[in-house]
Parts: C-alpha cells; sequence; structure tokens
C-alpha cells in the first residue's frame, strides 16, 4: 500500500522493473492528490505503449466546488517542485471556504464556514490540525482539464496525451490519456496559439455555470460496503467506454 502518487515506484518494489500495464483507473482520485504532475508522471512510467490511463472526474460547476475557482497550472507546479506529499492546511480551506450544497429548489448554496474554521486554525487561540487532512486539493472543469495538460506536457513534465475526454455527465466527465511524447518540438506560436483557445474555451465554460446551475438531486440510498462500492464503480465507470468513442479527442 501507498501513495497513488507513487505508483510506479510501488509496482517496481512488488513487481520487478519492466512491468507494463494495458489500462489505470482513477475514479475521484485525481482531484485528491498531492502533486497530479507525479501521479500523471508515475503512471506515464507503467502504461505500456498502447495502455490507457482512464480517469473520472468531478466538474466542479455540478458538485459543493460548486463556487470555487479552477485550479491553475501554477498550484501544480508549486505542488511539484516542493515533492508536496500531502495537502496544505490552505487547500483544506479552501475547499471550506468555498463549499456549497444542492438544495431542495436545485440551486447551489454556500454552505461556508469560513469564519469557523479561520478562528480554530489560524485564529489567536486556533491550533492548526496535524496529520493528512484529505480534501479536493484541485477543481476542474473539463476545459480547465484540457489546459492543464497541455500546459505540462509542453514543458517537458508529463508524456502524456489526451485521446478523449468527454463532456459533462452528471457531476463527472471522463478522460482517456494515453503515452505520448512531450511537445519540446512544438514550436511557441504553436504552443501559445492553442493556448489561448483552451484559455477561452475555460472562459466559455465558466458562463454554463449559471445556465446549469439546476442539476436534479440524486435519490439517497443505504450506506453499503466498501468491497461492493468498489465494484459498482469499476463497472460504471467501464460502461462509459462506449460513450467515449463519440466525444471529441
Amino acid at each position: 500500500m501507498g501513495s497513488a502518487c507513487d505508483l510506479a515506484d510501488l509496482t517496481v518494489a512488488k513487481y520487478g522493473a519492466g512491468r507494463k500495464y494495458d489500462w489505470i483507473l482513477s475514479s475521484h482520485n485525481f482531484e485528491h492528490l498531492p502533486d497530479p504532475i507525479r501521479f500523471l508522471r508515475q503512471c506515464a512510467a507503467v502504461l505500456g505503449g498502447q495502455g490507457t490511463l482512464r480517469m473520472a472526474v468531478p466538474d466542479k460547476r455540478f458538485c459543493f466546488d460548486h463556487f470555487r475557482p479552477i485550479s491553475d497550472v501554477s498550484e501544480w507546479l508549486e505542488a511539484f517542485h516542493g515533492r508536496r506529499t500531502k495537502p496544505t492546511i490552505y487547500q483544506a480551506f479552501r475547499e471550506e471556504a468555498h463549499r456549497s450544497t444542492l438544495g431542495e429548489d436545485g440551486r447551489w448554496t454556500p454552505v461556508w464556514k469560513t469564519l469557523d474554521f479561520y478562528r480554530a486554525w489560524f485564529g489567536p487561540d486556533g491550533h492548526v490540525p496535524e496529520g493528512y487532512i484529505d480534501t479536493h486539493c484541485w477543481a476542474f472543469t473539463p476545459e480547465s482539464f484540457e489546459l492543464l495538460l497541455h500546459d505540462v506536457r509542453a514543458f517537458g513534465l508529463v508524456p502524456l496525451r489526451i485521446a478523449r475526454i468527454s463532456e459533462p455527465q452528471g457531476l463527472e466527465f471522463f478522460v482517456d490519456l494515453c503515452p505520448a511524447d512531450v511537445e519540446n518540438a512544438r514550436s511557441d506560436d504553436d504552443y501559445f496559439s492553442t493556448r489561448e483557445t483552451l484559455l477561452r474555451r475555460c472562459l466559455a465554460a465558466e458562463g454554463l455555470q449559471a445556465a446549469r446551475a439546476r442539476v436534479r438531486r440524486p435519490p439517497a440510498s443505504a450506506p453499503r460496503g466498501i468491497p461492493g462500492k468498489v465494484v459498482r464503480e469499476v463497472t460504471r465507470v467501464a460502461r462509459q467506454m462506449a460513450a467515449l468513442g463519440s466525444r471529441r479527442g
């Protein structure tokens, strides 16, 4: 057992060097990782030439991150170059400062406890919690995810390309990443031209936030055991394979 950010290292330790995989599945895991660049590099190291990393990622517009700004590549770089191994207390605070809930009227309503958390953690009588605090370290839309991958691949950091990415389906979107060369060979003009297009698409996607703020609340269900939940999650994500074929590449 260990961190997903150390996937390749853990694989080598258990199975030896040279083991490659056709599929890696990451479902609602990526947004929690303290170092996304390291995770992607580790996945690339153990994927076969025709392998695929498939991810189910929450779209921040349609979950409790609704009011939260999208994550920026500078934040990823800070985590990567700082060799971050756990979320920061400030990332945990950011989640609470933007948290919302879906009301009975179908609208997202703030449930912020910003003052409570500030006083408890940073105030005169506060105490910063120790240990690992699980949180959404990052917030994405499909468009912002595509922009992030465009940047880190162009920087020579991540040898993966987006093979397919879906539109939002419920509260999530799906991404297929495949091995590819980094994009150092591309001209600067090409990089900046594509980046501008992606940035404009991010802005347009943010405009959908108000237009698509009403979503149907899913019916409540009884809690179930972890093994069954894992099986259902893998089955659910696998069913998206056919749907992805009709989405944009």
